[in-house]
């Protein structure tokens, strides 16, 4: 791919006390993603529920745009990312009503749209897979999490359909009925990873490891499942 100059428009979402890593590891990431000429292909926006959130690790991150900017503008975006979060957190948000479950299921469902120059693609980290599972998308496929929550991912993912729940550093679920592509990560610094085999499948191989050559980051891609 890609030598467009269209860059490939991401909306990270943030939320009350997400883990800093889940978040800043694919934004770091997607960062370093160059084309020939040097310029950024990523365009990254942050959607966050105020203007200022703060993570687990009680770091304050500002939003570019509101969950309801975020759901109004869906279309525009060619990735999404989801953070996760602490068990703990993380539970107590598996609701129908908590809005980042909410723009997951709109994204998922957009409209099959041949005409664009990006695939849509759906990336969560760690426990954001709860998220995608609370959302419906992992039904029936298979995904990962966190190893120390993977039985309850298992659990959650049983109320809807047979999810076949493994460790690996990142999963890729294949695509659903509209095109988009569903990835879920490991725990924490496996969010390198799945991002950068994020950037392989949008823009080729060399890329992703041009970007991780850049980042020092020893890229576990044999520790997927693809």
């Amino acid at each position: 791919m890609s030598e467009s100059v269209q860059p490939i428009q991401t909306c990270i979402l943030s939320f009350e006390k997400m883990d800093l890593v889940d978040f800043a590891g694919p934004l770091e990431t997607l960062s370093h993603v160059r084309g020939p000429s040097g310029d950024r292909l990523f365009s990254i926006t942050v959607a966050g529920p105020s203007d200022e959130i703060t993570t687990l690790q009680d770091l304050a991150i500002k939003r570019n745009i509101s969950f309801e900017q975020a759901m109004s503008s869906l279309a525009q975006f060619d990735v999404l990312i989801v953070p996760g979060a602490s068990y703990v957190v993380t539970k107590e948000l598996c609701f129908l009503d908590f809005p980042v479950i909410q723009i997951i299921q709109k994204f998922s469902s957009l409209p099959k749209d041949e005409s664009r120059v990006h695939p849509r693609l759906l990336l969560s980290v760690c426990s954001g897979a709860f998220f995608l599972a609370s959302a419906g998308i992992l039904a029936g496929r298979r995904a990962t999490t966190h190893y120390t929550i993977i039985p309850e991912l298992a659990e959650l993912c049983a109320k809807y359909d047979q999810t076949e729940v493994i460790r690996k550093r990142f999963v890729d679920a294949g695509l659903l009925d509209n095109g988009v592509r569903v990835v879920s990560s490991g725990g924490i610094s496996s969010g390198f990873d799945a991002a950068l085999y994020v950037v392989e499948i949008l823009c080729g191989l060399s890329c992703a490891e041009k970007a991780s050559d850049v980042l020092d980051y020893q890229w576990r891609r044999s520790e997927g499942l693809f």
